[in-house]
This record gives structure tokens, C-alpha cells and sequence, in this order.
């Protein structure tokens, strides 16, 4: 599903939390927060704050947060939103960086310590990710 940015949906974390307060405290209390979180927003938007966006102007790719399942999306949502990535995908970047370097390097010696720390590296990846698929299960 690709929507085309808006300001509006840059503020989709917020727009989720608004559906949860909903949700766990009625509607009454939201109203409340609903109206002054609306008037922040038309205040940020009046003083320029969504004019630069990250992405402004771009379609959305939104097949990933609707792929991710419902009791995890708001979580990954805020998390991605502070670009906070899961410990996955440093570890992903990390062994990938090891690699790399362990294409350049001509000493054996050390290209012998850089590959036995890869292997640890990603043998560690491959026990946090069946962690991981257990929890789901």
C-alpha cells in the first residue's frame, strides 16, 4: 500500500496514540487530549515545522507496518520514529561492516581474528533471532 506523504501522516505515531488513549480510556477523556494534541499539530504546521520532512513528497510504503503484527505496530512505529532500530538490525549492520572489511584485508593473520569474530557475530544473530521467533510462537 503506498499513500502519498502528507503532513498529517508524518504525525502517524501520534495519530496512533490518539487511538489508543481512545480505546483503553473512552472516549470523554479523549476529546479532551484529541482537541489539544489537534491544535499542537495545526500550530506546527502554521509555524513550518512539517515543511522539511524526511521524505516530504514521496509515497509512503505502509506494506510493512500493515505486515507487522498488530501487537507489535505501535511499538515499532514509536521505536522507528526516533530511529531506534531493533537489536537485529545492528547486529545485521555490524557483521556486515566485518565483512567488508574482511574483503580487504591482506594480512592472513588478521583476516584469521576478523573471521572467527564474524563467525561469533553471526552465530549470536542466529540465537537472538530463534529467541526471537520462539517468543512469537
Amino acid at each position: 500500500m503506498h499513500l502519498k506523504n502528507s503532513k498529517i501522516l508524518s504525525c502517524t505515531p501520534l495519530l496512533i496514540l490518539i487511538l489508543f488513549c481512545r480505546t483503553i480510556f473512552g472516549e470523554e477523556i479523549n476529546m479532551a487530549l484529541g482537541n489539544f494534541i489537534e491544535e499542537q499539530i495545526k500550530k506546527a504546521i502554521e509555524a513550518g515545522e512539517f515543511d522539511n520532512l524526511e521524505g516530504t513528497g514521496k509515497p509512503l510504503d505502509l506494506d510493512t507496518y500493515f505486515n507487522t503484527p498488530e501487537d507489535l505496530r505501535m511499538g515499532y512505529s514509536v521505536l522507528k520514529s526516533a530511529k531506534i532500530v531493533p537489536e537485529e538490525v545492528d547486529r545485521l549492520k555490524e557483521i556486515g561492516e566485518l565483512k567488508e572489511k574482511t574483503k580487504t584485508l591482506a594480512d592472513e593473520d588478521e583476516k584469521r581474528k576478523l573471521t572467527k569474530i564474524l563467525n561469533e557475530k553471526t552465530l549470536a544473530l542466529t540465537l537472538l533471532l530463534e529467541r526471537s521467533k520462539r517468543k512469537n510462537f
